[in-house]
């Protein structure tokens, strides 16, 4: 009989640990993600894991307010805006004693959580943080004005000075509010001589003008040697007794004041009329000049913030669809795109049933156990919105799941039968290690090889029911769950009349590839294309010259509807059929069941789209798969080895105890023993 000793139970402690550490880094994690900023943009880049410490627990100072984007580096959108929010970075550089700017990256898989809980649907998304935010607090979305560097800046001293009028501010703050008073002697008692000697410097300037609030951010390292103030045009009278027996008609919009603290006495120190030089410039310099002492060095103007390519070679674009990558682009929308959305309602629960249905009927598995998957979710989620629509009985439920229960759900699956794992790029892998357009791609390419797939079956069967699906499915998943604002609100307006346009039962397979080449065109030139890899309409001459009814005119590249009348349609369909097929698709080796029986895909090989023929198992193989249906998941198997350790340290700890009692009990009954 075997007897436990302490080498046995540190073994299994050992493992116990070991199990439940692996268990944290299950293979489900998905590849770290490229961000659009580095330090180097003076930008803090936050992450789930230091996310609560930054923007709570670090700012209960209340000296700061916080501007926090939450981008996704997939998003052509994001990555369009990137430079111009790397200038607006710059620009307010200044400002970093009042305002602290941090970036989130949602595309990557670790900072899920905190998008979801923070409820980022769209890209790219501005808050705002008043001073001392709690964890409740999601912040106030930063409605821009426009996009330009002044615009952005703009919009941030709006909301400040919007959301000053709630009051609960810091007083050590520069003071947005215009100055106001019934007269001169009023204004110089609101300046409060009393508690200090600055010199008091006025903006004078239009009711809608931003640039007295910038100066005074600029200047807010300064606050200890000069306080600036604004007074606005709509106070006419008050200026009136200011400048007395001058009038405001002398003076051009805007301009500066001051008053000594001394003789209380107004003079006026600059217009803009009297330099060449930008407003903003000309009045900083002249109050930097006039009273500060020991200035700050300026950072070099020279210093560079745009994002510039690693390489000047144009990589060639992949003629091959790779497996991998549309099982990327299946789990991606899955486990991370989706469940974003914090509570999902009916409209955005349909669209999911609508995607995963596509997916079911048309899309090739390479595993048995993969389409259970997906078979197994589609119903799942169809039983969540029958059970919702039969509890709410005539209004409909405001939510259907909550991203934490389809999580949980889909992980649970994923222990009973399997979903591929996150795979290195192929043909949707950027330049030099860059992922920025690899999720975008890989769903372009999984939505066209589901319309081919669906007409081929279509074709195949003569039936029709549900002809077009796979587009309408696209449609609404782009709609509900896409989180690049521009990107998916471009392609809906594009879809808005599908149902009178698909016509025929090829429609689905040309509208796509004529809206992919109408995006191609109209990014073209763009930040957001990769210089690598440049926009193009697709095919090429070159990748299909019988799809081309004359040789095309480059220069109308970027008028796809002019482009496409070098095209000849009918070729055109021939090819991508023949090109998304799935009998030239390469194949995952690593996804089918029998590892031994890999099988590379060519041309003309067909597609495995079930598990191999299994040979006769012997017992002792039998007996094993049994124990792999046993329902526990890794979890579960930790928990119970953690148990099972704790068991046995209790067991030989009430042994020692016994045999300790015993013998000082024997020791007792006889004295004679040493």
């Amino acid at each position: 009989m075997w007897q436990p000793n302490n080498s046995d139970a540190y073994f299994l402690l050992f493992i116990t640990i070991w199990l439940t550490t692996f268990n944290q880094y299950n293979f489900s994690a998905l590849q770290a993600i490229d961000s659009l900023y580095n330090l180097k943009d003076h930008v803090t880049i936050l992450e789930t894991s230091n996310f609560t410490k930054f923007v709570i627990n670090q700012h209960q100072d209340g000296k700061k307010i916080q501007l926090i984007q939450f981008y996704s580096s997939y998003c052509g959108h994001c990555i369009s805006f990137a430079p111009q929010f790397k200038r607006f970075l710059k620009s307010v550089d200044k400002w970093s004693d009042l305002l602290s700017i941090s970036v989130v990256n949602c595309a990557d898989d670790i900072n899920r959580k905190v998008c979801s809980d923070y409820k980022v649907e769209y890209f790219p998304t501005l808050r705002m943080f008043w001073f001392k935010p709690n964890e409740k607090d999601k912040g106030n979305k930063l409605d821009l004005i426009g996009r330009s560097v002044d615009e952005i800046r703009d919009s941030v001293l709006k909301w400040i000075t919007d959301y000053w009028k709630h009051g609960n501010f810091n007083y050590d703050w520069p003071q947005f509010e215009p100055m106001n008073a019934e007269s001169k002697e009023k204004l110089i008692e609101k300046l409060k001589f009393d508690h200090d000697n600055r010199t008091r410097v006025f903006v004078v300037e239009k009711d809608s003008s931003f640039l007295g609030r910038e100066i005074m951010m600029d200047l807010s390292r300064y606050r200890s040697q000069v306080a600036i103030y604004r007074i606005t045009e709509s106070e006419i009278r008050l200026l009136d007794q200011i400048l007395y027996p001058q009038t405001l008609d002398g003076f051009k919009l805007p301009f500066l004041m001051a008053i000594d603290a001394k003789e209380r006495q107004f003079k006026v120190l600059s217009s803009r009329i009297l330099s060449k030089k930008n407003d903003r410039q000309h009045f900083i310099e002249t109050i930097k000049n006039e009273f500060i002492k020991n200035v700050q060095p300026e950072l070099s103007e020279n210093e560079s913030v745009e994002v510039t390519a690693k390489e000047n070679l144009v990589i060639k674009y992949s003629n091959r669809i790779f497996t991998s990558d549309l099982n990327n682009a299946i789990r991606y929308a899955l486990f991370h795109e989706v469940p974003m959305i914090k509570n999902l309602n009916v409209d955005q629960t349909n669209a999911l049933i609508r995607f995963l249905g596509v997916i079911k009927d048309d899309f090739h598995f390479q595993n048995e156990k993969t389409r259970k998957f997906i078979e197994y979710l589609y119903d799942w989620l169809g039983k969540k919105l029958n059970d919702s629509k039969r509890r709410a009985l005539s209004v409909l439920p405001a939510i259907v799941v909550s991203s934490d229960d389809l999580l949980t759900t889909m992980k649970m699956y994923e222990d009973y039968y399997h979903f591929p794992e996150m795979k290195p790029w192929q043909a949707c892998a950027g330049f030099v290690g860059s992922s920025f357009r690899s999720y975008p791609c890989s769903l372009w390419t999984l939505f066209h090889m589901l319309t081919i797939s669906e007409y081929r079956r279509s074709i195949a069967t003569k039936q029709w029911q549900s002809l077009h699906a796979s587009l309408y499915a696209m449609r609404e998943y782009i709609r509900h769950f896409f989180r690049c604002t521009e990107c998916a609100r471009h392609f809906v307006t594009m879809a808005y009349d599908l149902e009178n346009e698909l016509t025929h039962p090829n429609s689905s397979v040309l509208w796509l590839w004529q809206a992919h080449n109408q995006v191609n065109a109209r990014l073209k030139g763009s930040p957001s294309e990769i210089a690598q890899l440049p926009k193009r309409q697709f095919p090429t001459h070159s990748e299909c010259g019988h799809c081309y009814r004359s040789v095309p005119n480059e220069t109308y590249f970027t008028d796809s509807l002019h482009y496409r009348k070098y095209y000849d349609e009918s070729k055109v369909l021939q090819f991508l059929v023949e090109y998304y097929s799935v009998e030239r698709m390469v194949a995952d080796n690593s996804e089918f069941e029998d590892s031994k029986k890999k099988i590379e895909i060519h041309h003309n090989q067909p597609f495995i789209t079930s598990p191999p023929i299994e040979e006769k198992k012997k017992p002792r193989e039998i007996k094993k798969n049994i124990i792999q249906l046993v329902p526990f998941t890794s979890a579960d198997y930790s928990i119970i080895i953690f148990f099972y350790v704790a068991s046995i340290t209790l067991l030989l700890t009430l042994c020692a105890f016994f045999k300790l009692r015993k013998r000082r009990k024997n020791r007792k009954q006889s004295p004679l023993l040493p």
